[in-house]
């Protein structure tokens, strides 16, 4: 059995603005993030949606992240980031 499926050009727009409507609010919220932050450890936390501390200290052993400033550590958003990035839809521990 072969289907022949044609998409019109009205149904390809229909779809291109049914995903833009849907990755618009997250294009925009990362847009409006500062170029690079340093934040503290709770802050870098915060950032992390669903993350605990355990589970945060956990991530930075096994990816290396963040700068040991006297007994501080901190973290940027673009490292954050770019961890997001790499794993999406991964564990990351």
């Amino acid at each position: 059995m072969t289907l022949d499926f044609q998409m019109t050009e009205a149904d390809i727009q229909k779809m291109a603005s049914v995903l833009l409507a849907a990755l618009l609010p997250e294009i925009e919220k990362r847009v409006a993030r500062e170029p690079t932050r340093t934040m503290s450890k709770q802050e870098a936390i915060d950032y992390l949606p669903g993350v605990s501390r355990e589970s945060f200290e956990e991530i930075c052993k096994k990816h290396k992240l963040g700068v040991k400033v006297g007994t501080r550590w901190l973290y940027t958003n673009t490292e954050l980031d770019k961890l997001l990035e790499e794993y999406k839809g991964r564990a990351l521990i």
